[in-house]
């Protein structure tokens, strides 16, 4: 005896997802997209394309939003095909900003795409480039695509330097190329350079760029220490204490102590370069009892030029433990003090 259609399709009106499918498979039923929830569709949108559900109709999915359309643009690896076909049904925007495209699709869609979201978001080769050089956008090409020096000679006219100087990988005989072309302040911060290089363009680096973010010899500082930012020095390159001594007087002890790896410079040290240390970096450092113990009334209960105004100067740099806090208590200013 076989089951009334009325009665197979009623039970399946009380079924969901897989449920529902499997159920409509097992009575040769064509599935749609009122039994299917919103998020298994969006799991499933090439699976159920597969089964040929027609998706004009998949804004009747069970808790549908008004922007589906947009979310399975964004969110769902689609097949091209899938793509040609709901074409006008899908956000453009999304598909070129999240789906990973090929040069024939993009070719055949050429009067439709938007070239700047191409340019930004597709994977291009040169030789796609080359053919499409008046419709894609240069900034953002210039910006995200990886370019050779060949093709960037080829468009030397159209590339944007900023943007070539800031993200391409360029080696020092290219930079040495286009050097009336290139973004130097990009070049310093972006590229490892070799001192040598630095040193033949020394007018044309920018040496605060230099300072902060390439790694120098202490020879190479010494030569150009009316070139170089000291306060970057201090704190980013590494400097042994006999240099740190020698060029004392330019150093920015500030920015030398901040530096996490200058914090156990040996109590000696400090003690003979105490003078140029700038008492608000001890609210910063961890100092040891022996440093505090050794040093601490040393350099400033005994030095009436310290006392009383470090402690109103720096209050705000108290720290717990700090030589500071143990200052304070000796010379009578606790009770004046908020200690952090």
């Amino acid at each position: 005896m076989s089951i009334p259609y009325d009665c197979i399709s009623l039970i399946s009106t009380y079924l969901t997802d897989d449920d529902y499918l499997n159920y409509c498979h097992a009575f040769d039923m064509k599935p749609r997209f009122d039994n299917l929830t919103f998020w298994y569709v969006i799991r499933n949108v090439m699976k159920l394309y597969s089964l040929e559900l027609n998706f004009r109709n998949v804004t009747k999915c069970i808790n549908s939003p008004p922007n589906i359309w947009g979310i399975i643009s964004e969110v769902v690896e689609l097949s091209e095909d899938f793509i040609r076909k709901f074409k006008d049904d899908l956000n453009w925007r999304c598909i070129l900003t999240y789906q990973k495209l090929s040069e024939e699709f993009l070719r055949e869609f050429k009067d439709i795409v938007d070239w700047k979201l191409v340019s930004n978001y597709q994977e291009l080769s040169e030789s796609f480039m080359r053919e499409f050089k008046e419709s894609i956008n240069w900034p953002c090409i210039s910006l995200k695509q990886e370019l050779s020096a060949e093709f960037i000679l080829e468009f030397k006219d159209r590339v944007n330097w900023t943007n070539i100087s800031a993200l391409q990988t360029l080696s020092e005989s290219t930079i040495r190329q286009f050097q009336d072309y290139v973004d130097w302040r990009h070049i310093s911060s972006v590229h490892r350079l070799s001192e040598d290089f630095i040193r033949k363009f020394k007018h044309r680096v920018s040496w605060h760029a230099i300072s902060f973010g390439q790694n120098l010899s202490e020879a190479f500082i010494r030569e150009f220490e009316d070139f170089v930012d000291w306060e970057y020095i201090s704190g980013k390159q590494k400097l042994s204490q006999k240099f740190i001594h020698e060029f004392k007087d330019r150093i920015n002890w500030s920015a030398l102590l901040m530096e996490k790896r200058n914090f156990k410079l040996p109590i000696s040290f400090l003690e003979k370069h105490i003078n140029y240390i700038d008492f608000k970096c001890v609210g910063f450092i961890k100092l040891s009892k022996e440093f505090t113990q050794k040093i601490g009334q040393k350099c400033i209960l005994n030095n009436p030029k310290y006392c009383k105004e470090v402690i109103e100067n720096y209050i705000n740099h108290v720290g717990e433990d700090s030589i500071l806090q143990r200052v304070c208590k000796k010379t009578g200013y606790l009770e004046v003090l908020q200690f952090s």
